[in-house]
């Protein structure tokens, strides 16, 4: 319930249920409170992307989705008021994940970025720093992030895996759909914190086994969208089967969770809504 009427608060502060959209609305406010933090996961046509950001003005970004997306991430990054990022995290090397680095390179004011371990090779001309199992870091004040997994294959569906936490909330951030790298994990960390899950390789049902939810055990999933995915299917039925929120971009748009104090909101928004407000 509180979900569907803090978007509908929303809506309707953005004019979207007037009868006419309108032309002037250059950027939606998320109206961050202080000590809280909000992710929004991007509907992309092909790759992920995802915002981070603060009460300070601080901005996060994790990946850049697939070339063929560059238009949809310029326009959410105006939209959301983006026009300097203090860190740009990549979890991948392949086209889904870095497809538009060269753009925002050229385009955006960025701080540092942050890469795998295994690119380490990347020469960029800008301020890297290099990730690997078991690095911990704050990027912004109060949100923490742990590498748990950085490897990479042609062969496997692997990347680096973050556990983010903001004030006693927990997101897994998986890049990697991998049995075995999911049991590595449950044997390394314990995950039974996790709130939220970023599912990992667009649903791939090579990962996010039965095993694997079931302990994690979180209420909520979001799963980026990929132009094709082997399993998902069968990847969704197992979320679905686990009783969790899921919120699929393909089909609910951009996804938008607030967290605050140990709690943590979630609203949509669809891309088609956004252009008629551009």
């Amino acid at each position: 319930m509180w979900n569907i009427f803090l978007l509908g608060l929303l809506l309707i502060n953005f004019g979207i249920l007037q009868p006419e959209y309108p032309t002037d609305v250059e950027n939606i406010d998320l109206k961050l409170d202080d000590e809280e933090i909000a992710f929004t996961f991007l509907d992309l046509p092909n790759g992920e992307s995802t915002i981070i950001q603060n009460s300070e003005g601080e901005n996060i970004l994790i990946n850049t989705g697939a070339p063929e997306s560059e238009d949809e991430l310029q326009h959410y990054l105006n939209i959301y008021g983006v026009d300097e990022i203090s860190v740009l995290i990549i979890t991948s090397p392949d086209a889904e994940y870095t497809g538009n680095l060269k753009y925002l390179l050229d385009n955006v004011a960025i701080d540092k970025v942050i890469l795998p371990r295994r690119m380490s090779d990347a020469r960029l001309g800008i301020e890297t720093d290099w990730w690997e199992n078991g690095t911990k870091s704050e990027p912004v004040e109060d949100l923490n992030v742990q590498v748990l997994n950085e490897d990479y294959s042609n062969e496997k569906h692997l990347g680096m895996d973050l556990l983010f936490e903001f004030n006693k909330t927990y997101l897994l951030y998986m890049t990697s759909a991998d049995k075995e790298v999911e049991n590595r994990l449950l044997q390394q960390h314990n995950l039974s914190v996790v709130n939220i899950i970023k599912v990992g390789d667009f649903g791939n049902d090579t990962g996010t086994s039965k095993k694997f939810l079931n302990a994690c055990d979180p209420q909520t999933a979001v799963v980026f969208h990929k132009e094709s995915t082997q399993g998902k299917s069968q990847v969704l039925e197992r979320l679905q089967e686990t009783w969790l929120d899921l919120y699929l971009t393909s089909q609910k748009g951009n996804v938008t969770i607030k967290i605050k104090e140990g709690d943590y909101h979630v609203f949509t928004l669809t891309l088609d809504t956004f252009l008629q407000m551009s």
